[in-house]
């Protein structure tokens, strides 16, 4: 089922391409520009200025985008932490089994 699936995927990335490539090559470089999204409509306008609601969403998704890494790294912690105790609490359980075993048998 997964080979399929990722047949199928190919299959949809080849005929997107490919009317990509159609519109292109019989509508001119025109027909991407609805692919895209124009920033400025005078020529001369600077490529490296940003609009204020631009800046403001790249920090927004900056700051998800953050919080989410901060907060997988704080779960992994948390689990990492719960496992290590729980295999301290193992070995010191078998440890203290093993001593009575041996004590028992002498």
């Amino acid at each position: 089922m997964r080979q399929f699936s990722i047949f199928v995927g190919l299959i949809l990335l080849l005929i997107i391409g490919g009317s990509i490539t159609y519109q292109v090559a019989y509508n001119g470089e025109d027909s991407l520009a609805s692919l895209a999204v124009q920033q400025v409509d005078d020529p001369e306008g600077s490529t490296v200025l940003v609009a204020p609601s631009q800046a403001a969403l790249l920090v927004i998704i900056g700051g998800v985008v953050f919080g989410g890494m901060l907060s997988m790294g704080i779960g992994l912690a948390v689990v990492m932490w719960f496992l290590d105790r729980s295999l301290h609490q193992i070995r010191a359980e078998s440890s203290d089994e093993g001593e009575t075993a041996v004590a028992k048998q002498a």
